[in-house]
């Protein structure tokens, strides 16, 4: 699926803020949270996502053609891969 498709399917699912992140290799984000859900959908690259849930750690590598969704609230941080990284992000507000 080519990334405009992409963007008008993540739009039909009702996330209201859709853009291309083009993230830098081994760009850290320290764990933070949103208080809207996130999906990303990973076109190149790839992006290792933790999340904390109830004291249990997931530590996950995501790659070309993954898709993540993080619910609002909910703690994580990422770490782009060696490559860096091309994702759709998706908010839903």
């Amino acid at each position: 699926m080519k990334e405009q498709e992409i963007i008008e399917k993540l739009k039909s699912e009702g996330y209201q803020k859709v853009y291309v992140w083009d993230a830098e290799p081994g760009e850290f984000d320290e764990e933070h949270k949103h208080d809207f859900d996130t999906k990303l959908v990973i076109i190149t690259g790839e992006i290792q996502i933790r999340t904390a849930v109830d004291s249990f750690l997931s530590n996950t590598l995501y790659k070309s053609g993954s898709e993540v969704v993080i619910p609002r609230h909910q703690p994580h941080e990422a770490k782009v891969g060696s490559k860096g990284c091309r994702c759709i992000v998706a908010e839903k507000h």
